[in-house]
């Protein structure tokens, strides 16, 4: 029987804990003495404690369900946030100037349309879905899966205060006060509590650290970001809630609050945050122990600002902010027509040394490029240089090229830059999509050869030897080791990296007379003359005879 243990001459009752009770109750397992050596005794003994046991149990579990009632409750009190929330909302959006008033009211009218439609086809938008789970994580904390009808009543419930609270807004801004009261019975007679801000932040408003936590998760756990990404998205939203403060709603963020973020990135000193030891120091410590440091540049300033842009603007999407705070506000000297972070070609002196070096004449081993010798490895950096100087590709849209992204149109072999769902690729803009003839000198030098072996090999890409770097780039590696390889034959300058390549080959573009509008497509420039919008561009067998005109002096 089930349950019912002997040892020695003594019988016992022996059941498990189920899995969600034992932290509680702090054991795994109940065991008991029957009290009897008879075994007949002692399995009418057993049953009995059994259906006791599971009753205490089972009914246990029942209870630490959320009734109707609770779902409710927690609903009501979501949406009690929200009409406090458009209290202030309808309070301050008349004043600004900058605002259509008119065009607030008609979407608000969309959304409402658009929200019943989803109560209708029960599919609900990410902001439902994520303030329901929400909700369902605090009322079902020790359930790893909660039951789908307990999970569809919660967004039921957001989705209908969401309805409710659009509705307030509607009367509200457009001056009706006759009866503004909730229509829905689940909110019938609920009322905005306070205009006063502090008792909206007690309500339950979105704070700083609490948005930077949650973009954050829903970013990874949509896998949006490579690790590079992240780790600039931490330092720069990290800064932010250290300027404006953790504890403040983001709903209250102003034009103040965005400039002195501009203005921190302009102070602090480059690299800075990424030392070891300074992760714990506030800014202002950094910024006053470093007085004559020399300053991030303006691109890269820039660069951390848009972050923190498009982390605001997810805030105006998910309906956290009613505007965006300080719109025209720009970091200082990032429009200059030349930045002081640009780099320069190789002269034709760099070039030859390059490709006269032990990687393309001869090296003693695969650890040891730069030192001559006798041996030639043909993989990865020997070809990536090669293919940058004659096609102008960016080193991470080189590294990335699938085996499949090597094609052929009629007589034509080319790249395709492009990105695939779920190939973890990665392009810099939209216009760099595009596809690029193989020079008539990489086939003399045998690449297509390359990629028949990596097929043959089934690898997924082209240069499969070299591997992602910690954030998560192809590009990572084969930058850094660039970086070293030129230090070693005496080539790197201050100005000088492996994207000097890229201005090599549009400078010899330029040479050829190639044609303005042909140069953009082979490099990934966006065209925004007038006709550029017209037709689909050039052919790739003409893309391909303009190409072939670029050469450069050097012996390969």
């Amino acid at each position: 029987m089930q349950r019912l243990l002997r040892r020695g001459d003594m019988f016992y009752f022996r059941a498990a804990v189920p899995t969600q009770w034992r932290r509680a109750i702090n054991c795994t397992e109940i065991k008991l003495t029957l009290r009897t050596t008879d075994r007949a005794m002692a399995a009418v003994r057993c049953r009995h404690m059994s259906n006791a046991f599971d009753l205490f149990f089972g009914r246990s579990a029942l209870l630490s369900k959320p009734s109707v009632q609770q779902l409710d409750a927690a609903v009501r009190a979501y949406f009690q946030e929200q009409l406090n929330r458009a209290l202030l909302i309808s309070h301050d959006l008349p004043d600004d100037p900058a605002l259509d008033l008119d065009a607030e009211i008609d979407g608000l009218r969309e959304d409402i349309a658009r929200l019943t439609g989803d109560l209708k086809s029960k599919t609900f938008d990410p902001l439902t879905l994520a303030k329901a789970d929400e909700i369902v994580q605090v009322q079902t904390p020790d359930e790893k899966v909660a039951s789908l009808d307990l999970v569809e009543y919660v967004r039921t419930g957001v989705t209908r205060a969401r309805i409710e609270r659009a509705k307030y807004l509607v009367k509200a801004l457009s001056g009706d006060y006759s009866d503004n009261s909730p229509s829905d019975p689940l909110f019938a007679g609920m009322k905005p509590e306070s205009l006063d801000d502090t008792s909206v932040v007690a309500s339950g408003l979105l704070t700083l650290d609490e948005a930077r936590q949650r973009f954050i998760q829903m970013k990874k756990s949509g896998k949006e970001w490579v690790r590079k990404t992240e780790l600039d998205y931490r330092r720069v939203l990290n800064l932010a809630v250290s300027v404006i403060g953790s504890s403040k709603p983001v709903s209250f963020i102003g034009t103040d609050d965005v400039k002195s973020v501009r203005d921190t990135l302009a102070n602090l000193p480059s690299n800075i945050t990424k030392v070891k030891g300074n992760a714990e120091k506030s800014l202002s410590a950094l910024i006053a122990e470093n007085p004559s440091a020399r300053g991030m540049s303006p691109r890269t300033q820039n660069k951390y600002f848009s972050m923190f842009r498009s982390f605001l603007q997810w805030l105006l999407d998910e309906e956290e902010m009613p505007k965006m705070p300080g719109p025209s506000i720009k970091v200082l000297g990032s429009g200059k027509s030349k930045a002081q972070g640009d780099r320069y070609p190789y002269s034709k002196e760099q070039l030859q040394r390059i490709f006269s070096s032990p990687l393309y004449r001869g090296c003693s081993s695969r650890l040891r490029r730069a030192t001559p010798g006798s041996e030639i490895y043909r993989d990865g950096y020997f070809w990536i240089p090669l293919v940058a100087l004659y096609s102008g590709l960016r080193l991470g849209e080189i590294v990335q090229l699938g085996t499949g992204d090597v094609k052929q149109d009629g007589e034509v072999m080319y790249f395709d830059v492009s990105l695939a769902e779920g190939d973890g690729k990665h392009l810099k803009t939209g216009s760099s999509e595009r596809r690029v003839p193989v020079h008539a000198k990489l086939i003399e030098l045998g690449l297509l050869d390359h990629v028949a072996k990596a097929r043959k090999q089934k690898k997924a890409r082209v240069f499969h030897d070299i591997k992602p770097g910690e954030d998560g780039y192809f590009s990572h590696n084969m930058s850094k080791w660039w970086g070293r390889y030129t230090r070693s034959i005496k080539v790197r300058t201050a100005k000088t990296t492996f994207h000097s390549f890229r201005h090599n080959f549009t400078d010899a573009l330029r040479e050829a007379e190639v044609p303005d509008s042909i140069a953009k497509s082979l490099v990934g420039h966006a065209d925004r003359s007038v006709h550029a919008g017209y037709g689909k561009g050039a052919s790739i067998q003409k893309l391909s005879e303009h190409l072939n005109r670029v050469e450069y002096p050097i012996k390969l």
